[in-house]
């Protein structure tokens, strides 16, 4: 016997099917709109695709516009803001790192640089002009390499860097400490000239804290017997040579040569850095330890960033207003009119409105690692 079955695959006996005219206009209306209907399911498949995944570390970079979700520039996201913002994100999984920038009148644009999450060995700042970023990476090796640059033109600076600085009011200034054999040396790129040695011979711990027009903040910690730790910082000239010393860190500067230092005991105070000796101004009554700051352009005001958040210091009063907000990393920017104060968070950019006395978050799907204020013009 046959393994076959035989099955009845005929369909039932249907009447006779009426002739279809070919030239009939309802026939060539249904092929059109039809044709129609798959073209539109083309073009929309085609735009709802993802942004980049990001690329692998040296793959170079990538750019791709923001998520269809968001069309509005980020003058109409955060009402008042005068200025454009970029920030560091991360895509997550040890993938390539990205910078956002978004115009004050227009869409994200996301750029993927040849930098690792994972890589990162300090946190990452954007310049006063928020367009270039620096970032210090470590090697296999355990090595310390320094990264600056725009998102099209980012790479390595130099090697073994201990520690790095934006200049605290000109653009794409930069300047790091470098460590050679048991000494340490002061480096300086800025936008004239290849980057050149300021000074050498410095001891071995020494950081760079704070630069500008006025000169150079180098802290460096000393143990006393009782394992307490105290912090001295030498101000150098814009040429290297040595202008005074001072007790405490300097936790930020105003390109008029205001310091805000914080001493051993937690007390933060303003001094004032002149062609000759530091002067002293004022103490100032925060909340808690102090660990980043900066000041507005003007230098009216001073943010600070604390175990307990966020602080707004106005300098001519002495008046300290509060956010309970925890920032991501002790980096803190302003907006060109003084008004706004961003940080990054642990997720998206935390902004606060001094005149309202309000903060919000924004791009908040966002890892943020660094976050800047781009002037309009800059």
């Amino acid at each position: 016997m046959s393994d076959l079955i035989e099955v009845d695959l005929s369909e039932p006996e249907q009447p006779p099917r009426k002739e279809i005219d070919l030239d009939s206009r309802w026939v060539w209306f249904a092929i059109g709109l039809g044709l129609g209907l798959l073209v539109t399911v083309v073009l929309n498949f085609s735009d709802d695709s993802p942004r980049s995944e990001g690329l692998g570390p040296g793959s170079g970079t990538t750019t791709t516009t923001s998520p269809a979700t968001t069309l509005v520039g980020v003058g109409d996201e955060i009402p008042g803001f005068p200025d454009g913002l970029s920030a560091l994100v991360s895509p997550g999984d040890g993938r390539a790192l990205e910078i956002l920038t978004w115009p004050h009148s227009g869409e994200p644009v996301y750029r993927s640089i040849p930098l690792g999450d994972f890589a990162l060995a300090s946190p990452p700042r954007f310049d006063s002009s928020g367009s270039f970023l620096a970032a210090v990476t470590s090697t296999a090796e355990g090595g310390l390499l320094l990264h600056a640059g725009r998102p099209n033109s980012f790479g390595v600076v130099a090697d073994d860097v201990v520690t790095f600085g934006w200049h605290d009011s000109d653009a794409a200034d930069l300047a790091w400490t470098k460590q050679v054999g048991d000494e340490v040396e002061v480096w300086v790129s800025d936008d004239r000239n290849q980057p050149f040695r300021v000074t050498s011979g410095i001891g071995i711990g020494t950081e760079l804290k704070a630069w500008g027009d006025w000169g150079f903040a180098l802290g460096v910690a000393t143990v006393a017997d009782d394992e307490s730790t105290s912090i001295t910082t030498t101000i150098l000239s814009p040429v290297g040579e040595l202008m005074a010393q001072v007790e405490g860190s300097v936790v930020a500067s105003h390109q008029t040569g205001l310091l805000l230092v914080q001493g051993a005991d937690g007390m933060v105070r303003l001094e004032l850095v002149t062609d000759g000796p530091v002067f002293a101004v004022r103490d100032l009554a925060l909340p808690d330890f102090v660990t980043g700051g900066e000041f507005d352009p003007s230098g009216e005001q001073v943010a600070v960033v604390g175990f307990s958040g966020l602080s707004i210091v106005d300098l001519s009063s002495g008046v300290v207003t509060n956010h309970a907000v925890r920032p991501g990393s002790n980096s803190v920017t302003w907006s060109s009119d003084g008004r706004f104060v961003l940080a990054n968070g642990f997720r998206g950019v935390i902004v606060v409105d001094t005149e309202a006395s309000s903060f919000s978050t924004i791009l908040q799907q966002e890892a943020t690692r660094a976050v800047g204020s781009i002037p309009i013009g800059s």
